[in-house]
């Protein structure tokens, strides 16, 4: 009974101290608006994790600092100095960096492609009938829904965001992208009922990337006042933080609530990025991508059920676990006690499980990073996340406290390294193509701390559905999200390689894995 419940009150700390100096002052600003929490419960020596602080939102933070200060701080540092006033030290022992603004590209027939785009605009052309990289949500939405209203709104919001009105080819040979001034969508209204899997299939269909709006959507009436609404976009035009600003702005809009205009837009940090400044930090980061995958690249080979397919055709299944309260705090009591981050505690627990199913110990999982690599585009929608390979070498003899400071080490450094895009890395190393397998990675780990996703404007209910057409780009990826119930995790897995139940039993390994690391964070990985 919430109601019956007193006001809540912010616990003082008996040792706090305010922040002191104009530095400090505006570190305790920047750092109340990352965390979302009062500024008077922030010290000069309160620690950002202690706060609530995470790998997400970290990035988010010191990308915030460069701006404001002209001053870039590695990860790798800064999980050593998480105090306002370590980061105020910090700050004032290091001269400024060069201006990293990023210019508006100014008015051109076509753009150039960013690094992530060039990746799927080279898939597509593989297989222009693959749905792999349509990335489509499903919201159930109750009570008195406005459909010309909706219908303006996505039309507004295609007229806000250039990304939603641009389209793909080839120039010369070379892929450009040309933004329209204008472009209609029209709302697509699927036959009233139950959402059939035919239905769906139907309206979840392949993209023309030659046509100006990369983005369907479509409405079906359940009820006098139920309707299920599916968008689909092309995953060149969106990625994560991007569906996040597309909900924001459409929430906005719907309720005629003022937003300013974008000050970027998605080419302006594609031309950016493949400017001269950008690539000179890529020329940098080259040596240490080249020293990450130094000798044989290893080769991960999970015990299947079926034999590999000589063509990967994206076909997946899911199973879902979970971890519960105490073992999800029994793992950020220990991410804390080691000052590493819950998400390199679950990517070293990921490790140590792929490791004892393979009998290998030289490890290489692929994970997604924002790429948004300043604090301008944080709003900005667009396709900006990227994939870096993290290979760490989880050996039977080694301590799992061990292996997870060195894993952490490592994962910090590639971060701090992200400029250098995948695809080069790959061209570099010169893999062998095998259209079977992923280059480099065939296992993937990705780490959420979003909440459960409900909205309510004007009347309206919106709710997630459970999205229903599962693929899996990978062999296995394991997905953690963090809630207030504890980690809800998923194992999305190629039905080509395993059966259900044999990814069961994985999701079982795991847990038996988390438990022997809390009872004794020394235990040797192959006692495990």
């Amino acid at each position: 009974d919430r109601k019956a419940l007193p006001a809540p009150e912010a616990a003082s700390d008996a040792n706090y101290i305010g922040p002191s100096g104009e530095i400090e002052e505006r570190l305790t600003d920047i750092w109340a608006d990352v965390l979302k929490t009062d500024r008077s419960l922030i010290g000069a020596n309160s620690d950002f994790f202690k706060l609530g602080g995470h790998s997400l939102n970290a990035i988010m933070l010191v990308r915030r600092v460069e701006k404001f200060f002209g001053r870039s701080i590695p990860l790798r540092v800064f999980y050593h100095l998480s105090t306002v006033r370590e980061m105020a030290r910090f700050l004032h022992t290091f001269s400024g960096d060069e201006d990293r603004t990023i210019p508006a590209a100014g008015e051109k027939e076509y753009y150039t492609l960013s690094s992530q785009q060039k990746r799927l605009f080279f898939l597509h052309e593989l297989d222009r009938y693959s749905l792999a990289y349509n990335e489509s949500a499903e919201y159930g939405l109750e009570g008195p829904l406005d459909t010309e209203r909706l219908s303006l709104v996505f039309q507004r919001l295609v007229d806000r965001h250039e990304i939603l009105r641009t389209s793909f080819g080839l120039v010369d040979g070379t892929p450009v992208q040309k933004v329209a001034a204008a472009a209609k969508l029209p709302i697509e209204w699927l036959p009233e009922g139950r959402p059939s899997e035919e239905t769906l299939r139907k309206f979840i269909r392949p993209f023309d990337l030659s046509e100006p709006v990369q983005l369907r959507v479509g409405l079906m009436r359940l009820a006098p006042e139920r309707h299920l609404l599916i968008v689909d976009l092309h995953h060149i035009i969106t990625d994560g933080i991007s569906k996040g600003v597309l909900i924001n702005d459409f929430i906005a809009i719907y309720q005629d609530e003022p937003l300013p205009p974008p000050a970027l837009h998605y080419k302006d940090f594609a031309e950016w990025q493949q400017g001269p400044g950008q690539r000179r930090l890529s020329a940098v980061q080259r040596e240490f991508w080249l020293e990450q995958f130094s000798g044989e690249i290893p080769v991960l080979e999970l015990p299947a059920d079926f034999p590999r397919p000589p063509v990967k055709d994206y076909a997946g299944g899911r199973f879902m676990f979970a971890l519960g309260r105490e073992d999800t705090a029994a793992l950020k009591s220990l991410a804390l006690g080691e000052r590493v981050t819950l998400y390199s505690v679950i990517l070293a627990l990921y490790n140590v499980l792929l490791a004892r199913l393979s009998n290998q110990d030289d490890i290489v999982v692929g994970t997604p990073v924002a790429g948004r690599p300043h604090a301008d585009l944080e709003r900005v929608m667009g396709m900006f996340i990227d994939t870096i390979p993290v290979r760490n070498h989880p050996a039977e003899n080694t301590g799992f406290r061990q292996f997870l400071q060195d894993l952490h080490s490592r994962t910090t450094a590639c971060l701090d390294n992200q400029a250098y895009p995948y695809e080069q890395l790959v061209e570099e190393l010169k893999v062998p193509r095998n259209t079977g397998r992923n280059p480099l990675f065939d296992a993937l780990f990705i780490f959420h701390n979003f909440e459960m996703f409900l909205l309510e404007m004007r009347g309206l209910v919106i709710r997630r559905m459970e999205r229903s057409h599962p693929i899996s780009k990978f062999d296995l990826t394991l997905e953690a999200v963090e809630s207030p119930e504890g980690l809800s995790c998923t194992f999305e897995y190629s039905t080509n390689l395993f059966r259900r139940d044999t990814v069961e039993r994985f999701a079982g390994y795991f847990q038996r894995i988390v438990a022997a690391v809390t009872e004794d964070p020394e235990v040797k990985l192959g006692a495990i």
